[in-house]
């Protein structure tokens, strides 16, 4: 439809812009790349994926046309398993996760290194091998079919709950790994308030607003994909683009006033 077509311009436009801006912004921030600490590579990353994904459908959408082939369909739902679920639903979460992660053995204060850390090596691979799962469920439950001359994708539903349950309690797992520490800090040294600790105890507060709020914006994207059993493509590509552009939006407040980049 002309109007979905004219949405999906200007989404993928806006989503462009935004996302060259904050890559701009971070770059700029960077005084030393060999210092650059693990969680500011990470949002470098999460830029980058999303640039990517919103690039890629683009070409895809407004160049082959999804409506063309079943082929370009069938490759429209590939390319958002392999853009959407490395840039949000697979790496976008997992360097958010592991951007968590990390900010927590941060605040704990780990003396040991990483690598010697169990509950970091938990965090970090332990995500990566349940994603794993989860990539491989979508891939071979994904939807692609020609529904009166009109690309359908999307994923089945035994694909999509897993993926919603794990996202659900993942979140909030590590958002609590992070915020517990900073709330024993905030109120048992509060008397002995410094700047630092100011700057932690709200750098917190963003990171919980953040992560719950990217995490709505996933679930209620993934709900409506359970509910449905199947999307237009155009349709589809442009909740994806969406999600990815709201996800961005919130790692750039979240990290807005961070320091780690200095």
């Amino acid at each position: 439809p002309v109007a979905g077509t004219v949405v999906s311009v200007v989404v993928s436009l806006l989503s462009l812009s935004i996302i060259s801006s904050f890559l701009t912004q971070k770059y700029g921030t960077v005084k030393n790349w060999r210092m650059l600490p693990c969680a500011m590579w990470l949002v470098f990353c999460i830029y980058l994926d999303s640039f990517l994904f919103v690039f890629a459908t683009a070409v895809l959408k407004f160049g082959l046309g999804l409506d063309s082939s079943y082929a370009v369909c069938d490759g429209a739902i590939l390319l958002c398993l392999v853009a959407y679920i490395s840039t949000k639903v697979e790496w976008l979460l997992q360097l958010i996760y592991s951007f968590l992660a990390e900010k927590a053995y941060i605040i704990r204060g780990g003396l040991k290194s990483r690598m010697e850390s169990k509950l970091w090596l938990f965090n970090t691979f332990g995500m990566l091998g349940a994603y794993t799962v989860v990539i491989i469920l979508n891939f071979v439950f994904r939807i692609a079919r020609f529904d009166e001359g009109e690309c359908v994708i999307g994923m089945e539903r035994r694909a999509l709950l897993p993926l919603i349950t794990f996202d659900l309690v993942l979140n909030v797992y590590l958002t609590l790994l992070f915020l517990i520490p900073v709330t024993a800090l905030h109120s048992f040294r509060i008397k002995q308030r410094t700047q630092r600790r100011t700057e932690i105890h709200r750098m917190a507060v963003r990171t919980f607003f953040g992560s719950m709020c990217t995490l709505t914006s996933s679930i209620v994207n993934l709900s409506v994909l359970t509910v449905l059993n199947g999307e237009p493509g155009w349709l589809c590509l442009l909740c994806c683009n969406s999600d990815v552009l709201f996800s961005a939006l919130m790692v750039h407040w979240v990290t807005s006033h961070d320091h780690i980049g200095s």
